[in-house]
């Protein structure tokens, strides 16, 4: 019997050791890396040596592993906006730079977050990508104003690329990206000055375009305001006056004479009232009499 249960227990923690091996050990190849996200707390770990212990994993999914390649290669068909046409959407007015880089990742370095773990690779192209074109834009401004100068920047573009290569480097390593080799593959694609100075007019005509609205806007905005306040004051002045008919009923009355005394020659009043007759002091005169009294004209 004692040696059915030890048996048993022995079964038992084989069964658990397997279980941590394969749940808890991670293995990195030379080539790769892996990060490792906690789903309790949104924790990140970097997994870098051959050999990793992860005791979350003996907890059914709680962990994510991602796996990246270190060495990487990415093509980009970069297009830069011509200053000032970055909100002009087409390729018309872009500078195209077909290039291809070789990298490796650091990943102690790199600044990882859970955004960019999910984006997996294309996270550090973005990178890659933000820092070229920043640089690229930086570079390319002073040909383009405050005017074009299409001949100095045909001239000058080999020297412009290896100028931002060099500080794509530098950039880029401090963020955990080593550069080992750009290329740039086919032309550098630079419009013509009648395409930019086509592109200069139109862009012109919508800046005032769009000045011409604003202006518009604006005026009509005003507009509204004072119609509104026109309204608010003319609400609240039928709101004193009802409230005055409510006190005084009477006044309708005189409100009534006073607009018609102009076009009015002859007024036949009331004996009783002294009013003009069909303004209901007649009627009021009327109710207040006695029994005793005798109307003659009846």
């Amino acid at each position: 019997m004692k040696k059915i249960i030890y048996t048993f227990f022995l079964i038992i923690i084989i069964l658990f050791v397997g279980y941590v091996i394969v749940n808890c050990i991670v293995k990195i190849e030379d080539s790769t890396f892996s990060i490792l996200i906690d789903k309790k707390n949104d924790s990140i770990r970097i997994l870098k040596d051959k050999y990793n212990f992860v005791w979350q994993g003996i907890i059914p999914r709680r962990i994510q592993l991602n796996t990246y390649r270190k060495k990487n290669n990415v093509f980009f068909d970069l297009k830069i906006p011509i200053p000032p046409f970055e909100e002009m959407k087409g390729d018309l007015y872009s500078i195209q730079v077909p290039i291809n880089i070789d990298y490796i990742i650091d990943p102690i370095k790199f600044p990882f977050t859970t955004a960019s773990i999910k984006d997996g690779s294309k996270a550090f192209n973005k990178e890659i990508d933000r820092i070229f074109k920043g640089y690229l834009k930086r570079e390319l401004y002073s040909y383009f104003l405050p005017s074009y100068r299409g001949e100095a920047l045909y001239r000058d573009k080999e020297l412009i690329i290896s100028r931002v290569a060099d500080t794509l480097k530098e950039k880029s390593l401090s963020n955990g990206i080593t550069i080992h080799n750009i290329e740039i593959l086919g032309g550098f694609e630079l419009p013509n000055s009648k395409t930019y100075y086509n592109g200069l007019r139109f862009y012109n005509e919508l800046r005032r375009i769009e000045e011409d609205n604003e202006k518009e806007l604006l005026k009509l905005s005003n507009k509204l305001q004072k119609e509104k306040l026109f309204k608010n004051k003319y609400y609240d002045e039928l709101n004193k006056i009802s409230k005055m008919i409510e006190r005084n009923p009477d006044l309708l009355k005189y409100i009534y004479i006073d607009k018609m005394a102009k076009n009015v020659k002859l007024i036949i009043s009331s004996a009783d009232t002294g009013m003009p007759f069909g303004l209901g002091f007649d009627e009021d005169s009327n109710t207040n009499r006695t029994e005793r009294e005798i109307d003659n004209l009846r």
